[in-house]
């Protein structure tokens, strides 16, 4: 795994804020949906099939998909994409969580739990 690009870092926008502990109702079971691999390919491949410099970094229990210059792409890109959405099914996000965090993300956006909504398999 590499360090997070520095100007992707700086100037980048969030595409996606991901729990990356999710915890269920009894706090018994803990565990991460997305592994480092996994958001480092998602980086990479998105950004390059879309053209736009991404890259992700762990902050708060919480992982930041960012890109530069071009959030709204990458988010139109990723959910309305059958591979993407399966690609993201596959590792417990339903399509739901991420077309609610297109719609609602304004730049200051704190995301609910997803699995206490619902939106995790």
């Amino acid at each position: 795994m590499s360090e997070c690009d520095p100007e992707v870092f700086r100037k980048g926008n969030t595409v996606f804020l991901l729990s990356s502990r999710q915890y269920n109702t009894n706090l018994e079971k803990v565990y991460k949906p997305l592994t480092n691999n996994d958001l480092e390919y998602l980086c990479k491949e998105v950004g390059k099939e879309t053209g736009v410099k991404m890259d992700w970094h762990c902050v708060g229990g919480r992982d930041n998909v960012l890109a530069l210059n071009s959030r709204e792409k990458v988010q139109k890109y990723i959910v309305g994409s059958n591979k993407w959405v399966n690609w993201f099914e596959k590792r417990g996000w339903k399509k739901e969580y991420l077309e609610y965090q297109q719609k609602k993300y304004n730049g200051n956006f704190t995301a609910p739990n997803a699995y206490h909504l619902g939106w995790q398999k």
